[in-house]
């Protein structure tokens, strides 16, 4: 399927089809894409909160990862760097809120940190808040935008684990 085909709703159902309601907005009868389509058409979408639904999917279901490295070999910039960017935030958040987040996710991985030399080759900072913080600043560098990055992030973090916790009580 075509990324430019595929419309917010339908990238919206295909989370939530996929446990992960971090979205509002309903397309029943939407065709369900695959997952590196799913990703493809996320990192696509010209609406940001649509976009960092990804991070929403790698917090929920961290094993859904390997998806990413799939979905990039299909997207070029800007899509691309948002994806690298938005994995990359998922990759510190979950670091981050592991406390949190281990306990809700009904199966744990640790997102493997694909894009780090891509995005952050001087990082060497272990502490996953400075790194997060870091990442925040790559992004205001790489689309220009002066917008609060790692509080953007971080509030896609609490928005997974509230969700998560409804879930599970």
């Amino acid at each position: 399927m075509n990324p430019t085909l595929t419309t917010d709703d339908i990238l919206a159902e295909n989370l939530l089809r996929r446990g992960v309601a971090y979205l509002s907005g309903s397309a029943p009868d939407a065709p369900m894409l695959d997952d590196v389509m799913l990703a493809v058409g996320l990192a696509s979408s010209g609406n940001a909160r649509v976009r960092h639904a990804l991070v929403a999917w790698m917090l929920s279901q961290p094993d859904a990862h390997p998806v990413v490295l799939a979905a990039s070999g299909l997207l070029e910039a800007p899509a691309l760097e948002h994806l690298r960017l938005l994995y990359s935030a998922a990759v510190r958040l979950q670091r981050v809120f592991a406390v949190e987040l281990k306990p809700l996710c009904s199966v744990w991985a640790p997102l493997p940190d694909h894009f780090r030399a891509a995005l952050l080759p001087e990082a060497r900072d272990s502490d996953p808040a400075n790194a997060l913080a870091g990442l925040a600043r790559q992004n205001a560098v790489t689309f220009g935008a002066l917008i609060n990055w790692e509080g953007t992030y971080r509030h896609i973090a609490y928005g997974v684990i509230r969700s998560l916790s409804k879930e599970r009580s």
